[in-house]
């Protein structure tokens, strides 16, 4: 995914969406693991997860902005068709970059480094393979991606758990078993896909920013850089969150967002991630199992998912009581809880702000690379100098009668012309 400097905004980085599916499946043959998809494609539930909606969706139809149940239901399947179409080396380039992506975040966090230090090493390579693999779609999912934000992202999930359900319970009615087990195969493909909607939801930045209204107001590009501001401060700030466990235990917690997830200070919100999609891929199993259809209402999941609580500071941007955009001023301040409308004048001012601070940090990590660089090659020239054997053509020979040709066997070489 497009690092949190970037004008198009994500949750969590792919490796971490993928970790999240790191689940049991039960009711599938043993050693099952891989699902195929008509493409070619055989992925694991943590890999479609990761895949879903930011490299494959309909940007321009949000599943959450459908005009009713049926039409939301029709974009949501219209999404998962662009992954399971997609020609598996398309979809391989990008899975391999998911292993590559975790590997630096975890070696930089290994180094009591950033995770996102680590990320950012393959930030532009991973663009540029997502790219090619979507045909250039991921940059247009990416800038129209209201579907993982706030509400629109409870729309997103509830949806497509609601066409796993079907899937299960309908799969459950088969006469043969092999049958059955490949409908459920495909109930799990569907929440897989809805699941990163899901998972969305843990990631702080995507909480509580107004996304839809923002672009709404200013436009999609525009919309975007303004969620961004607040994606990235919810994220790095983190938000304390609340909800239950399956239980019905109340827990709080302090969430972030997107390249954080591996770090220790992230531990509980994985963990309750982790158990929130095993607990949505048991539903699908007990409807499987029982031919009974769980609705959202019944569902633990509504509890589950993590709710924002009072002690957090202020929102950059929020709606007031009629729906009318505020942004919190000072702009660049430190947050305090005082407000004022989201002119178009106050959202240059905004974008201002914070394009000298993207510069100014650009400039700096620009520098810092140089350096890091600079005394990598200054090691590398040192340990090659200890390398040199201890006589070479510079050393004094211990043959005082030794000549230049001994030295250098073709004279002609060495001559002054």
């Amino acid at each position: 995914m497009l690092s949190s400097s970037s004008h198009l905004t994500k949750e969590f980085d792919s490796s971490e969406h993928q970790s999240l599916g790191e689940v049991t499946l039960p009711g599938l043959p043993a050693g099952s693991t891989h699902f195929t998809f008509p493409g070619g494609a055989k992925l694991t539930f943590g890999q479609i997860i990761a895949l879903a909606g930011d490299y494959f969706g309909v940007a321009l139809e949000p599943i959450s902005l459908g005009a009713d149940r049926d039409e939301k239901q029709k974009r949501f399947l219209a999404a998962y068709r662009e992954l399971a179409n997609c020609p598996s080396d398309d979809v391989y380039r990008l899975t391999k970059e998911f292993d590559i992506e975790e590997k630096e975040a975890k070696s930089a966090i290994a180094e009591a480094k950033a995770e996102s230090d680590g990320i950012n090493k393959v930030t532009t390579k991973e663009t540029e393979i997502a790219l090619k693999s979507t045909r250039g779609k991921y940059l247009t999912l990416a800038e129209h991606n209201l579907d993982h934000f706030n509400t629109q992202a409870h729309d997103a999930f509830w949806t497509g758990y609601e066409l796993a359900m079907t899937a299960a319970v309908s799969a459950s009615k088969l006469p043969k078993r092999t049958a059955r087990e490949q409908r459920l195969e495909h109930a799990y493909k569907l929440l897989a896909f809805a699941c990163h909607f899901m998972t969305d939801l843990f990631a702080s930045g995507h909480m509580r920013a107004p996304r839809a209204e923002l672009e709404a107001t200013f436009g999609a590009e525009i919309g975007s850089l303004l969620t961004l501001f607040q994606h990235n401060e919810d994220g790095d700030m983190g938000l304390e969150v609340t909800a239950k466990t399956k239980d019905g235990i109340k827990q709080t917690w302090r969430a972030y967002g997107d390249g954080h997830l591996f770090e220790k200070k992230s531990t509980e919100n994985q963990n309750r991630a982790l158990s929130t999609v095993q607990e949505a891929v048991n539903e699908i199993h007990q409807a499987f199992l029982h031919q009974k259809f769980t609705t959202q209402n019944q569902s633990a999941l509504v509890e589950m998912i993590p709710t924002i609580t009072a002690n957090n500071h202020p929102p950059m941007f929020k709606l007031d009581a009629n729906g009318k955009l505020l942004c919190r001023i000072p702009i660049g301040g430190e947050p305090k809880n005082t407000y004022t409308e989201l002119t178009k004048e106050k959202a240059v001012e905004i974008l201002e702000h914070h394009f000298v601070k993207f510069i100014e940090q650009s400039i700096k990590d620009r520098i810092t690379g140089y350096i890091t660089a600079l005394k990598a090659d200054v090691k590398k020239i040192k340990d090659d100098f200890k390398q040199l054997p201890s006589q070479s053509i510079f050393s004094k020979s211990k043959d005082a009668n030794q000549t230049n040709e001994t030295l250098c066997p073709t004279p002609s070489c060495c001559s002054i012309m």
